[in-house]
């Protein structure tokens, strides 16, 4: 695991999570787009999808505590 991690909201098809990781984050996209996250998986790694608009605070920190575990510091909500 790298030293720095980041959520990407609206993730789409996952250029912003691919530069990332070439930088050196391990990056975890988020997409309400079934196809998005598809193909943000075969581009530039894991991608979850979700609906911002429903999601619960607590459903981010599990996704983020699947990826990356729960020892790691995850997003403050």
């Amino acid at each position: 695991m790298n030293q720095h991690t980041a959520l990407v909201l609206f993730a789409g098809s996952g250029g912003l999570s691919r530069g990332l990781h070439e930088e050196g984050f391990d990056a975890l996209g988020l997409d309400v787009d079934p196809l998005c996250v598809e193909d943000h998986r075969k581009i530039a790694g894991p991608c979850e999808w979700g609906d911002l608009m429903t999601m619960q605070p607590h459903e981010l920190r599990d996704l983020w505590s699947k990826h990356f575990g729960a020892d790691h510091p995850g997003p403050t909500l």
